[in-house]
């Protein structure tokens, strides 16, 4: 058992990358939302209400109430109004200013999330999402996900992945060496000596 499969499955790129920064769970409702946003613009004062409709374990983070930035990353209903008030997705929209601004509060309120038992007997070989955006114009949107972006089976694209690197990298060793760094690993089998990644 210890040696199936060895040197023909490998497990490395059959994990997942995240580029939201909350639990993981909650990921499968903001790919929707930010489809959503792709289509046409969605200022927080348009949306009347947001409904989603997952599996258990993203339905169990449910909760609107808020009381801290850890908390923040296990709340869907933050996370999707921090996405939508924020614009993109980022480190601070989980932050103590977010935490703090009643448009993302308001938002959050306006957020049902419920449980479809058939998405949670799918979990957890796909991760079924569905978001609605009910707008105040009585405009409906909705979108569907079988699969977290950044799982195996839907991959972020080199840029999405490059981009968050640098977004993290960036602020601690400048956008330049955190783009020449990233440049380099990926070229690791190339480096001669993986001394000059530390210069």
């Amino acid at each position: 058992a210890a040696v199936r499969g060895l040197g023909e499955e490998f497990l490395l790129p059959r994990g997942f990358i995240k580029v939201h920064a909350c639990g993981r769970y909650i990921h499968g409702a903001l790919d929707c939302v930010e489809t959503l946003m792709a289509r046409r613009p969605l200022s927080p004062g348009s949306i009347e209400a947001v409904r989603v409709r997952t599996y258990a374990m993203a339905a169990s983070l449910g909760h609107a109430d808020v009381r801290s930035p850890f908390g923040a990353r296990f709340s869907l209903p933050f996370a999707v109004a921090s996405l939508l008030c924020h614009g993109r997705s980022g480190l601070d929209n989980y932050d103590a200013a977010a935490l703090a601004d009643p448009r993302i509060q308001a938002l959050a309120r306006r957020v049902e999330v419920v449980e479809d038992p058939d998405f949670t007997r799918a979990f957890p070989a796909r991760q079924p999402t569905e978001v609605t955006m009910v707008l105040t114009d009585g405009t409906e949107m909705s979108e569907h996900a079988d699969f977290h972006r950044g799982e195996a089976e839907l991959p972020h694209s080199p840029d999405a992945v490059r981009r968050k690197f640098v977004a993290l990298a960036g602020p601690v060793w400048g956008r330049e060496r955190a783009e020449s760094l990233y440049d380099r690993v990926l070229d690791l089998e190339r480096v001669p000596d993986v001394a000059s990644l530390l210069e």
